[in-house]
Formats: C-alpha cells, sequence, structure tokens
C-alpha cells in the first residue's frame, strides 16, 4: 500500500548569492538548451541545476505535501486515506463536451451505492434539475426490489410539484399486475391523501373501456377478522352550494329527529322532474325488502271449506334472512266470479290471512253469473329476524251449503305482495 513521505525540501530560495564567487549574483538562471538539457562535456552551471531544483522542492512542498483526504475549505490536491475514501467540500461534475455521464456510482462491497445525508434542517439532502423534455431523474431496478424507497421520521416523504398542465406523479404499475401506487397507513395517518386545492381537486380515477379493473376500488375485511371502520368514508356535509350532475354526499343526521342519508345531484331531481336538483336515498336500519307470490291460474270451490289460493314466505328461522327486519305494507289481490252452474245469491269468501294479525274475510255478491269482480286488502306487518318463517295465504270459500256446483266460486289473478321495509 502506498505511503505518503513525511519530508519535503527546498532549494535554491534565495533571489542572489551572499558567499563564493558569484557573490550578488543571481541563484537561479534558465537552462539554456531545455529541449536538450545538459549536454556532455559543457558542464552544468550551478545557477541551471538551482532553478530545476526550486522548482520541483516548491511543488513537493506547497502543493504535494499539502495534499488531503479530507475537507478542507482551501486549494489541495485531493487524496484518498488509507482506506481508499476521500472527502471534498463540493464537486462539481460534466460541464464538458465529453459523451458520457458526468458523474457514475457503481456499488462496492456494501448495500448502497451512493448515500447522500443532510442534517441541516433548512437543507435539501439531494437536488436534481433538468431542462430537458424528458426525465430530470430515472431510477431502475433491474433486480426485485423496489424502485426507490423514501423515509421521513418527522416531515413530508417525497412532495412532487408539477408544472403547467402537467402531472406532479405518474406511477404505472407492472405488466404482470404490479400496483402503481402503494399506500400504507401507520401510526393513525393515511397512506395516500388527496387535498383539493383553490381551484384543484384532491383525487381523480380515471377508466378505460379496454381495462377489466375498476376505476376506484376500495377493498375492505381482507382479513378474517372484522375491521374497525368501514371501507369508505365520507364527512357527512351539508348539501353542496353549487353542486352538478354526478356530485355525491353523505349529508348528517340528527339524533332521535332525522336520518342522515346518501344524497346526489341529477339533471331531473327537481320538484316534479321539472328542474336539476337533489335526490336522497334513505333506509331503514336493515335496508328494504320485497315479497311476491301469485297464482294466475283458475281455483273453484263449491263448498264451505276454505283452499289456499296463494301463500308467501318472509323471513326464515335458521337465521337466513330472505327479506330485512322492518316494517311491511302487504297487497292481497284476487277476481273472483260465480261458477256456471252456481245461483246468483251465492258468495265468494276471499280471506286474507297473516301471522300475528289473524284473518280478514270478505264477502262478494255477484249481479250475473261470469261477472268478475275484483277483491283487494292491505295491512302492515313487521317481520323481526330470526323468526318464522311468518307466512301469508290468500283463501277462497264459498258459503253455499252443501257441495256441487250450484254452489261453486271461481278465483284467479291472485297475488300477494309485500314491500318494505319502513319504520
Amino acid at each position: 500500500m502506498a505511503t505518503k513521505p513525511g519530508s519535503t525540501y527546498t532549494h535554491a530560495t534565495d533571489l542572489t548569492f551572499t558567499s563564493g564567487p558569484a557573490n550578488t549574483f543571481d541563484t537561479k538562471l534558465p537552462v539554456p538548451f531545455p529541449a536538450q538539457g545538459f549536454i556532455p562535456g559543457t558542464g552544468a552551471d550551478a545557477e541551471h541545476v538551482n532553478t530545476l531544483f526550486n522548482i520541483t522542492g516548491d511543488w513537493i512542498t506547497s502543493w504535494l505535501a499539502l495534499g488531503s483526504a479530507v475537507a478542507g475549505l482551501d486549494a489541495h490536491l485531493v487524496e484518498t486515506s488509507g482506506s481508499g475514501e476521500t472527502r471534498i467540500a463540493t464537486g462539481i461534475f460534466g460541464g464538458t463536451l465529453a459523451a458520457g455521464p458526468g458523474l457514475v456510482v457503481t456499488e462496492n462491497a456494501g448495500i448502497q451505492s451512493a448515500t447522500i445525508f443532510n442534517s441541516n434542517a433548512a437543507g435539501n439532502a439531494l437536488e436534481v434539475g433538468a431542462t430537458s423534455t424528458i426525465a430530470a431523474a430515472i431510477i431502475t431496478n433491474n433486480g426485485n426490489g423496489v424502485g426507490l424507497t423514501v423515509d421521513s421520521v418527522g416531515g413530508e416523504g417525497v412532495r412532487v410539484t408539477a408544472g403547467g398542465t402537467l402531472t406532479g406523479l405518474v406511477s404505472t404499475g407492472g405488466p404482470a399486475g404490479g400496483t402503481g401506487v402503494t399506500g400504507i397507513g401507520l401510526g393513525g395517518g393515511f397512506g395516500l391523501n388527496g387535498v383539493a386545492g383553490p381551484t384543484g381537486g384532491g383525487v381523480q380515477a380515471l377508466g378505460i373501456a379496454t381495462s377489466p379493473q375498476p376505476a376506484l376500488a376500495a377493498l375492505g375485511s381482507i382479513f378474517p377478522a372484522a375491521q374497525v371502520r368501514g371501507t369508505i368514508y365520507m364527512q357527512p356535509t351539508v348539501v353542496p352550494g353549487t353542486p352538478i350532475d354526478g356530485d355525491f354526499w353523505k349529508r348528517p343526521g340528527t339524533v332521535s329527529l332525522e336520518r342522515g342519508g346518501l344524497e346526489w345531484q341529477d339533471p331531473a331531481g327537481g320538484a316534479l322532474g321539472a328542474a336539476p336538483g337533489k335526490q336522497r336515498a334513505h333506509s331503514t336500519t336493515e335496508g328494504f325488502g320485497y315479497g311476491y307470490a301469485e297464482s294466475l291460474g283458475d281455483t273453484s270451490e263449491a263448498a264451505t271449506s276454505t283452499i289456499n289460493k296463494v301463500t308467501m314466505s318472509m323471513g326464515s328461522s335458521s337465521g337466513k334472512f330472505n327479506q330485512p327486519n322492518g316494517n311491511y305494507i302487504v297487497e292481497y289481490s284476487a277476481t273472483v266470479r260465480l261458477g256456471a252452474g252456481a245461483g246468483l245469491g251465492i258468495r265468494a269468501v276471499v280471506t286474507f290471512l297473516s301471522p300475528g294479525s289473524g284473518s280478514v274475510a270478505t264477502y262478494t255478491d255477484f249481479a250475473a253469473v261470469g261477472e268478475r269482480k275484483t277483491v283487494s286488502f292491505f295491512m302492515r306487518h313487521t317481520l323481526a329476524n330470526p323468526g318464522g318463517p311468518d307466512l301469508f295465504h290468500l283463501a277462497i270459500a264459498s258459503n253455499g251449503g252443501a257441495p256441487g256446483p250450484a254452489s261453486e266460486v271461481i278465483i284467479d289473478n291472485a297475488r300477494i305482495v309485500a314491500r318494505g321495509s319502513y319504520e
């Protein structure tokens, strides 16, 4: 390993001789024939030798010996330490017509190729500037690691500002399905935060026709345990001042007075659809429900026994809720008529049966054989799961005496509809 010498010399530093045969004359004179040096047979004058050794000693003492591997704020020769390390106060690379990059850093046996550190709170650790139309910095990882990792203890990790109408950050996912940006919230923060500016929006998601993925996806409950918060959160707000078609917001509610609701602007959302205005979605604790059953064919009864024409089931005792909890409006309807051989004094008895509320029977008289009459009825029913199933029936009977064509009544187009739920 090279060892820096510890001694230097100077030579012929006096301008004139103060002793000897050339007393008072110059101690140094230029070599007369520098291209040939000292010519054999002609001798070498002391003044010529003094010139050469004076220049050599000055270089060694005033420059080479002052070289250093530390970052001194003066002019000096840059050296390396025994481990090959050198330190300089500042460096400017490039600025020439060379075809290659101004700076190339290749890794040693350690991990990083380059480490840039700044302990000054008012300074930047790294600043990259460019005036070209391509990227100011390109980071490429040809292995399986990340392209860029930025860690910040107390400040922002990355701040990107775009100029003009261009985008501040463009992140492209991997061709095999990798994500363009992954934000992980730690310590109560958010992994990704979009803040609207004075005239700009916070976050925009754009979809294209050929993509099998949605423009925006919020995935919740990715672990077996229940998550603490909802998958999407919208801070409740009153109706915006100037909403446009497609705006969506959550309206605040008031305990014991008014429920909040999901609202949006619609071109025909105003009164009677005659003007733009808001629309509002509102539901009960369990949402909305619906039940339906029908029988369109004829069913005849020629005795006083009761025949169930239509049966509808709601709820389930097994805990599998076919409809949500809440109040329902249950509507019954059917068409009745006399049989061909029945007398005009025969009545059609239509009974509406519901769980918990008993039954309601209607009696229909006819003015002519074959005359059709519609019977209908509606009621409120409260569905509470688990329980039931709650069964609803629409039944037909005849008030005639003995069975036979003379007491036949016919029912068809029978339906039971349940709509809910409401509170």
